[in-house]
């Protein structure tokens, strides 16, 4: 779990330097990458834990702080 969140910050911090050096299409193929890695790290989550209404709702304002655009 803690591999897959390196992995996830890593990309971020790629996905931010190649929006201010890259061309379209490298900024969209790694926000691609990165949405990837997060829906498989989501769906890891949810297929090891017992989800309750609660937990899904916290996990999903989660997502929403990360997404804040800087």
């Amino acid at each position: 779990e803690v591999d897959a969140l390196t992995r996830i910050e890593n990309l971020r911090e790629k996905l931010y330097n190649v929006m201010d050096h890259g061309d379209g299409c490298e900024i969209l193929a790694t926000s691609q990458e990165l949405d990837d890695l997060i829906v498989l790290y989501m769906k890891l989550q949810l297929s090891t834990e017992q989800i309750t209404p609660c937990n899904l709702i916290y996990k999903l304002q989660a997502i929403n702080c990360s997404a804040t655009i800087y």
